[in-house]
């Protein structure tokens, strides 16, 4: 059997694969290192950069938020931060049944250099949405790039937002004036190196009875330090336009198919407490109360429902 370690510098072409290494691991990590050590030890693993694991550009969001759960529900990590330099990122998701809310994602996290990696989650309506582009275009520099893999070395930009996807990049051209990519030649396509000098933008999307959850986020430790300033600083002020009209500590999540339990150590209630870290948008809570059927999903597929509290 090869040292445990050496497992994880295994490189890895599929989502399978990627959950088979770690199912593999979580016995032997966990009976060699402790609990802690070993949920440490994957999660820098998977957030590792790709520079020389271009396989894993498909299969490490499967990987890398599964852990990066186990992490912070164990305290491992401070919060569900962005994973803007590693592999290809989606936002986390309550991938278990037995998960009943999302995890708690702290307001902010500064590395020893005073550098920043933090979110703001949300729920907006589209009509919170055009508030918040209209406030992002009163600065004439500012583009928007439909996600992190482009077809091209430089991305298409836009100063309208309908013409981006899910996944915006709110790029400064004053900051930075390229965005640097890698060719993936395993996806033919380009990947965004530069995210770190961005902000990222994930958006909400409204369906007949559900909202999901959206969030802008930052990770700046990879940038440089007038860079960062000024992405810091960018990101501060809209945290701030959010807060100023958004509601939080307005809803509960449950998990309907399980019967409400107590929390215990390992879980929350069901439903949970109201969540303070997720801000709802002025026209999301008056779409809410409209109907009481409607909820907010942390997407379209997701079990867990948040609901308004009494």
């Amino acid at each position: 059997m090869w040292p445990s370690a050496q497992l994880l510098q295994w490189p890895i072409s599929a989502p399978g694969a990627c959950l088979g290494l770690t199912l593999f691991t979580s016995t032997r990590l966990r009976r060699e290192r402790g609990k802690k050590q070993w949920l440490s030890t994957i999660y820098e693993w998977a957030s590792s950069p790709i520079e020389h694991k271009a396989s894993l550009c498909r299969a490490r969001p499967v990987l890398h938020f599964c852990i990066l759960k186990a992490a912070v529900s164990a305290g491992v990590v401070a919060s569900c931060s962005m994973a803007a330099n590693s592999g290809r990122s989606t936002r986390p998701r309550c991938v278990a049944s037995k998960i009943v809310r999302p995890c708690a994602a702290r307001k902010l996290r500064c590395s020893a250099e005073g550098n920043m990696r933090s979110q703001v989650r949300f729920a907006m309506h589209p009509d919170d949405e055009s508030s918040l582009v209209r406030e992002l275009l009163r600065d004439p520099s500012i583009v928007f790039v439909d996600g992190p893999r482009w077809n091209s070395a430089q991305p298409p930009t836009s100063r309208s937002i309908s013409s981006i996807g899910s996944y915006c990049i709110v790029w400064s051209t004053k900051d930075i004036s390229t965005l640097a990519a890698d060719f993936i030649p395993s996806c033919n396509d380009w990947y965004c190196r530069a995210e770190h000098s961005t902000i990222q933008f994930l958006r909400s999307s409204l369906a007949d009875t559900f909202l999901t959850e959206g969030r802008v986020a930052i990770g700046t430790s990879a940038a440089d330090a007038d860079v960062a300033a000024s992405v810091e600083r960018r990101y501060k002020l809209l945290g701030r336009f959010l807060k100023r009209s958004y509601s939080n500590a307005v809803i509960g999540w449950s998990n309907p198919p399980l019967t409400p339990p107590h929390a215990t150590s390992s879980r929350s209630s069901n439903p949970s407490t109201p969540d303070a870290s997720l801000w709802v948008g002025p026209a999301a809570l008056d779409w809410l109360r409209a109907d009481p059927v409607r909820c907010i999903k942390l997407d379209a597929r997701s079990r867990v429902e948040g609901r308004l509290t009494p």
